[in-house]
Parts: structure tokens; C-alpha cells; sequence
């Protein structure tokens, strides 16, 4: 590859080749080719490793994994020192059937959305706009030779890139094998929302079975999970975690207030009740089973 330089004069720059060499340089409609010998070509690189992988997603709430960079020339080790170094995440990638919701909030699976610089988890009450780069609540990538990401969503891999200039030559590399952050506390869901419906119905539109208000359990064959599953994928407060439901994007319940109102398959006992659960971080409660606002998300 190529630059100029202050004067405007061709500065060619070879990761590896042999002596003597042909390079050809065109701008616009005038191309020039010359050869080059005598001398050598330098290799550099950047070598990028995972020091320290993602591990279990903590209590539910986030995962974080530290990459370290390492400048090489010519097969040696080179100091960074205190040159910045420019870290940019490349790809992220979610193809799991709970990413995003089929109604109005799709999520491409290349969104970044849950995704963080730094070991501090992103926490959400709310939806978040779909972003497709690190910028807003993805925080600011570090200078130094050491990266930190931390993910609350889960099935995500990422591939990192990473830049230095030390002592007017160009370092770059990025990671061999995508970094991946492995499950997260979506992953005990079927998909995304199915939509909103009474307590009965929402069993139904899981493939379940109808609960019985009547019991005073957690009823499985309900197709619909537990509170503490729903709370896991809430945002912070009374029981909530990080919002990994609204970096996916999930709906909203049919009120609109932003509240976030999702079934689960625990009955009350009096024959009337059955258990809600707030995303937006607002607890769980009891409910009529026959309003039909709140929302039914499946278990496999």
C-alpha cells in the first residue's frame, strides 16, 4: 500500500516481499511502474490474543473478555509503549431465534446492540434503536494495548481489529478466530415474542398447554417461563438485571405505557391469578388471567 507524504510524494510501504520487487502506482489516468532491490522489506504485524475469554454470564448479567495486542517486525517482539493504539470491533454477529422481535423492532444480526467497551455492563429499561457500530452506549474503545468487552446478551461472536503506528510504521492485526461470548440469559427462550394475549391463550400461542389458575405453582406445561427467567433479561430494579430483552429488542405489552408486561406460567391459587412480569425492571405481580395485554414469550 500507499501514502504520501507532506510534499505529496509517493511513499510506498510492503508488508513482505522478496528483492527486487515491481510496484505500479496509478493516479487518476497515470500510472508509472518501477522495480525496487537492494534492499529489504520489512514484515510487521499486530498480533492480537484473548487473555482472558468470556466466561458464564454472571448471575445472569453480563460477560466480559480482555484482548491484549503485541507488535511484531520481522518475527521480534516491538514495544508499544505509549503509542494509542486504535481498537475497532469489526463484526458482531447474534443469529439466535430471540434476537430481535417480528413485530416492528427486527434486529439485524450484525447489531451491536448489549455490546460494551470496558468491563461495566450496559443497562437497559427500555428499547434501544438498533446500532450497527460501537457509538452510543457501546462507550469509547481504549488506547492502550489492552481491550476489555463485556456483553449482556449472549450467542454473540466478534471479531476485533486493532492499529499502532510505532516509530513511523504502520502495526495492524486482528483476531483469528471471532470471540465468542457464548450463552446468555436469553438463550433459555424459544424466540422472540409471540405477541399479547390472555393467560390461557398465551400457553396456546407457546405450544402449551392452558394453565390452571386454581394451582398455586409453576406450571411447565405452560410453554411460558418462570419469573426469575423473565427477570433475568429485564432491566435493573426490583429483581432485574442488565435488559438484554431490550438490546433484542423486545416489544412492549399492548398498552404502550413502557412497561413491558409479560406472562409467566405460575398460576395464583384463587383460580383468577396469574403471575406478570415487568421488563422495564418494576417486579413481578398478580394479575387477572383474562386481560389480554401482556405479552407471551415461548420456552422451547
Amino acid at each position: 500500500r500507499y501514502v504520501t507524504d507532506g510534499a505529496g510524494n509517493f511513499r510506498v510501504q510492503a508488508s513482505s516481499a522478496t528483492s527486487p520487487f515491481t510496484v505500479t502506482l496509478k493516479a487518476g489516468e497515470t500510472e508509472e511502474t518501477f522495480t525496487l532491490s537492494g534492499g529489504s522489506v520489512s514484515s510487521t504485524s499486530l498480533i492480537l490474543t484473548l487473555t482472558v475469554p468470556p466466561g458464564a454470564f454472571v448471575l445472569g448479567n453480563s460477560t466480559t473478555a480482555t484482548i491484549m495486542a503485541a507488535a511484531e517486525k520481522d518475527g521480534n517482539p516491538v514495544a508499544i509503549g505509549a503509542n494509542p493504539v486504535t481498537w475497532t470491533v469489526l463484526s458482531s454477529s447474534i443469529t439466535a431465534p430471540w434476537w430481535g422481535d417480528t413485530v416492528g423492532r427486527p434486529r439485524s444480526s450484525g447489531a451491536m446492540n448489549g455490546l460494551a467497551w470496558g468491563t461495566t455492563p450496559i443497562s437497559l429499561n427500555g428499547y434501544e434503536t438498533e446500532r450497527t457500530d460501537m457509538s452510543g452506549n457501546g462507550g469509547t474503545a481504549p488506547t492502550t494495548d489492552t481491550a476489555t468487552l463485556t456483553d449482556i446478551v449472549g450467542s454473540r461472536q466478534v471479531v476485533l481489529r486493532a492499529e499502532v503506528t510505532i516509530g513511523g510504521e504502520t502495526y495492524v492485526g486482528t483476531t483469528t478466530t471471532p470471540i465468542d461470548f457464548g450463552n446468555g440469559p436469553l438463550s433459555v427462550f424459544a424466540g422472540a415474542p409471540q405477541g399479547s394475549y390472555n393467560w390461557a391463550n398465551a400457553a396456546t400461542a407457546c405450544g402449551g398447554t392452558p394453565g390452571n389458575p386454581s394451582s398455586a405453582i409453576y406450571q411447565p406445561a405452560t410453554n411460558l417461563p418462570t419469573q426469575a427467567q423473565l427477570q433475568a433479561v429485564a432491566g435493573s430494579g426490583s429483581g432485574g438485571r442488565q435488559g438484554a430483552a431490550h438490546a433484542a429488542g423486545w416489544r412492549d405489552d399492548t398498552t404502550g405505557a413502557g412497561l413491558f408486561i409479560y406472562w409467566t406460567g405460575e398460576g395464583n391459587g384463587n383460580g383468577l391469578s396469574a403471575r406478570l412480569a415487568r421488563l422495564d425492571g418494576a417486579g413481578a405481580y398478580w394479575f387477572s388471567v383474562s386481560i389480554d395485554y401482556p405479552v407471551a414469550v415461548c420456552l422451547p
